[in-house]
């Protein structure tokens, strides 16, 4: 598969932590070359799930066997379960209701409760990168975008050998951002 990025970039966030989001895990573990150029490329990384994304990974699993088979995709391919305690749901939780209200003060009243308590969770690293094909949710109102990498992908509905660019983001949670969109909704 062919990839593009900025290397000088993936030199700069060598050994850096990056959180996962679940459309990304999903396309490692449905095309194997896309999985094999995304492990190249992020080699020096420690890859995280947060709880959120290990659970939209593994919920719509039908049977036993796609169960497991999931399960093992991910104890077995060095991705990393991000510390989760009541302390920290305790605080993801209140950060929820800010970034919901965020979102809907924006026009954005559709975001996914999901990806609500992800933004949630990262408000409480701001070293930590975010990776997503996501790019309505997760857009400038909150993040940065420090890169975008792009790789080649067999198309989920790979009828006819269909290749399609997939673009990951590469994200970082903007506290200034967040704290001047709360401030404009404790003015009204």
């Amino acid at each position: 598969m062919k990839s593009f990025f900025d290397s000088s970039f993936i030199k700069l966030i060598k050994k850096s932590n990056l959180v996962i989001d679940t459309n990304i895990l999903a396309a490692c573990s449905t095309d194997p070359e896309f999985f094999k150029t995304f492990k190249f490329i992020f080699k020096e990384n420690i890859i995280l799930i947060d709880p959120i994304v290990k659970f939209e990974f593994l919920k719509g699993t039908q049977t036993d066997s796609l169960f497991n088979k999931k399960s093992e995709f991910l104890k077995f391919n060095e991705f990393y379960d991000m510390t989760d305690h009541f302390d920290i749901y305790r605080k993801v939780y209140e950060n929820a209701i800010n970034i919901a209200r965020i979102y809907s003060h924006h026009g954005k009243t559709d975001i996914k409760t999901g990806d609500v308590f992800i933004i949630s969770r990262l408000m409480l690293y701001p070293n930590y990168f975010f990776i997503t094909l996501d790019k309505s949710d997760f857009t400038s109102l909150l993040f940065d975008r420090a890169s975008v990498v792009s790789i080649e992908h067999n198309s989920p509905n790979n009828k006819s050998d269909s290749i399609i660019l997939e673009h990951i983001c590469v994200l970082k949670f903007n506290d200034d951002k967040y704290n001047l969109c709360k401030a404009k909704l404790c003015k009204k």
